[in-house]
């Protein structure tokens, strides 16, 4: 019986946490990246929630590159 009984909250246990891990809609993310124009570069912070920018803010100061530099990174969206 008591085998029983532990089985029985282990596997409402695990559809509880499944359930909740379904329930979790928002897909959100922080990273950083390099945003250059020409030969300037500044470092940001990016947050974005469901693919779309919530929020960027700054976390360096410039870079400038030499007049020859040429920024070789595909581009991509940003979320």
């Amino acid at each position: 019986m008591f085998l029983f009984a532990l089985l029985f909250i282990v596997c409402l246990s695990l559809i509880v946490l499944t359930s909740s891990f379904s329930a979790k809609k928002d897909y959100e993310r922080t990273y950083t990246s390099a945003v250059c124009n020409g030969n300037v570069c500044q470092d940001y912070e990016f947050s974005c929630l469901d693919g779309q920018i919530i929020s960027s803010r700054a976390i360096s100061g410039f870079v400038t590159f030499g007049d020859n530099w040429v920024d070789e990174r595909e581009e991509k969206d940003l979320c």
